[in-house]
């Protein structure tokens, strides 16, 4: 179980450097080592299958979900395209997998979590390194793989690069938390932040830097207000997939027309790709178009010309580029309610966990990166999106677990108890 363990650990640097998809194997075969581990299957099996732990916030955030998942396989009825049910799976999987990779940390040794916790660290420090001589090299380990990226000025690898910079900046402040949990010194864990700034910025996706910064403030401000930050970005998400449709009065033609030169092309292609999905969805309503529906829209070839750019874009490619038009649009009102449950009962959980201020500024960092991952690029459909929050979700737990497991928590628990015990 521990080779396990350590193999999902080894594959997070391959993930962001060589192919941003192997984040979904590595989530995947953490979570293996619970399926092997047959006491640590069954206690938390009965979490779902008990009914007297139906009323855990936890619990029923992943019943939600699971409803939500399901919701998924029904659209496939009226779906245009088919593989529903694979669509279904690839949304369930990596969460499942992720679950029970925490269940795992959450339950090991304090000999054992520490030496994970020095391996997490390491692989995701060996990750933001070999970003940065990427950075500096214009790509040179890339270069070298079987795969050659014959695209002009290797614009593929450089995206595939920034995609893998995606994935450590939605684990940025977990590894930056337990990076000076481990080391017990700040200086090391800004060095880490700030390499991983670098490389945000040498990329193409400029979301990521958007995403970094808004973690970074978020982590900042949550060490002092933990529980008020988590409830704000849980309010920002909950506004954004409740106003969604709204993009509907984008004035995408007219913006365009007006400042295409001033804008970045992906930029101006969203405003018109998010109108579009947002016009579909409205005709869809109740129940949604149907899962994998704006691949649909994509291959009816319908096109628009932008004056900056050469070759004309897709109104809508094969997805909105937003989870929350995206559900809007494939999953209708439905999946909006289920999905909305699942993450509300989710943060009513994570207020309600037993975490230091360091471990809920961690989680409302990711939470913060997720968030505008989640505004302007994310798919359900990219199991890869996934299973990277899943993977911060991961950290968080082993930092958890690195602090109870601790001799001065462990004599502080004695101390209360015995005190409890007295006072009755």
């Amino acid at each position: 179980m521990r080779s396990i363990f350590i193999t999902a650990g080894v594959l997070f640097p391959v993930a962001v450097i060589f192919t941003h998809r192997a984040i979904a194997p590595a989530i995947i075969v953490a979570g293996l080592a619970v399926a092997l581990r047959y006491d640590l299957f069954r206690r938390g099996s009965a979490y779902f299958l008990d009914r007297g732990y139906w009323r855990e916030p936890l619990v029923l955030a992943g019943l939600f979900y699971l409803g939500f998942c399901i919701w998924i396989g029904v659209t496939g009825f009226w779906a245009p395209r088919a593989g529903t049910a694979q669509l279904a799976l690839g949304a369930l999987a990596p969460v499942l997998a992720g679950g029970a990779a925490v269940w795992l940390a959450l339950a090991a040794e304090a000999a054992v979590i520490r030496r994970w916790s020095k391996w997490i660290l390491a692989a995701g420090v060996t990750a933001v390194a070999l970003l940065l001589v990427e950075a500096a090299t214009g790509g040179a380990i890339r270069h070298y793989i079987p795969y050659t990226d014959s695209s002009p000025d290797r614009v593929r690898d450089l995206i595939g690069l920034g995609r893998g910079t995606t994935i450590v900046v939605g684990v940025s402040t977990a590894l930056v938390a337990l990076a000076y949990d481990v080391t017990a010194r700040r200086f090391l864990a800004l060095i880490l932040f700030a390499a991983m700034a670098i490389a945000a910025a040498a990329f193409p996706i400029k979301a990521n830097v958007v995403a970094l910064a808004f973690a970074g403030a978020a982590y900042l401000i949550a060490l002092k207000w933990p529980n008020g930050v988590l409830v704000a970005l849980g309010a920002l998400f909950a506004s954004a997939l409740l106003i969604a449709l709204a993009a509907v009065f984008i004035p995408a033609e007219r913006v365009i027309d007006v400042y295409s030169s001033h804008l970045p092309a992906s930029s101006a292609h969203r405003l018109v790709i998010w109108q579009n999905a947002a016009r579909e969805a409205l005709e869809c309503l109740p129940w949604g178009c149907g899962a994998d529906f704006a691949r649909v829209i994509h291959q009816r070839g319908e096109q628009f010309d932008m004056a900056s750019l050469a070759h004309p874009l897709s109104l809508l490619p094969t997805h909105p580029h937003s989870l929350f038009l995206q559900v809007w649009l494939e999953l209708g009102l439905p999946g909006v309610l289920l999905f909305s449950a699942a993450c509300s009962f989710a943060l009513k959980a994570l207020l309600a966990a037993p975490l230091s201020r360091l471990e809920k500024a961690a989680a409302a960092g990711a939470i913060a990166a997720f968030t505008v991952s989640a505004l302007v690029e994310f798919s359900f459909w990219q199991v890869w999106r996934v299973s990277a929050p899943l993977y911060a979700a991961l950290i968080i737990a082993v930092l958890y677990r690195r602090r109870v497991s601790t001799p001065s928590f462990t004599r502080e628990v004695a101390f209360e108890t015995r005190d409890v015990q007295i006072r009755h």
